[in-house]
């Protein structure tokens, strides 16, 4: 049994100086590991400091830009506010040019009815006339 004893303290040694070993040989790497952290950190510390102003810009211009498409879409919507406007003014007024036209040309069928009458009646009396002359002055 102190045989066993002996054998496992020795594993045990043997493990406990394997493990030794082991952090002895991965010192220098979990200090490569540090070291390597530290650069990538300031890495990104100056790339954070570089991309700010950028991403700031960026903000900045986004803003612009949705300012920009708001103003033209209001401007887009006044437009066609006006051009509808626009449209319904100009159905109006040829609507009320066409009223015109119509009562304009019942007043021209009118004048032209009443010159007709009147020429057929200044014609009549001038016809009258001239007979009467021609009974007057015939009959001598």
């Amino acid at each position: 049994m102190q045989t066993l004893l002996v054998i496992a303290l020795v594993v045990w040694i043997l493990v406990g100086l394997a493990l030794l070993g082991a952090m002895a040989y991965s010192l220098p790497l979990v200090q490569e590991l540090r070291s390597l952290m530290g650069r990538s950190d300031r890495l990104v510390g100056k790339m954070n400091d570089r991309v700010g102003p950028v991403m700031d810009n960026v903000e900045t211009m986004t803003d612009d830009a949705l300012h920009i498409s708001g103003s033209l879409r209001q401007d887009v919507e006044e437009i066609g506010h006006a051009v509808d406007q626009g449209s319904r003014s100009a159905r109006r007024i040829a609507r009320m040019a066409e009223n015109r036209a119509a009562e304009i040309d019942a007043l021209i069928e009118v004048a032209q009815e009443e010159c007709e009458s009147k020429f057929v009646s200044t014609a009549s009396i001038l016809g009258g006339v001239k007979s009467l002359r021609d009974r007057f002055f015939d009959g001598r």
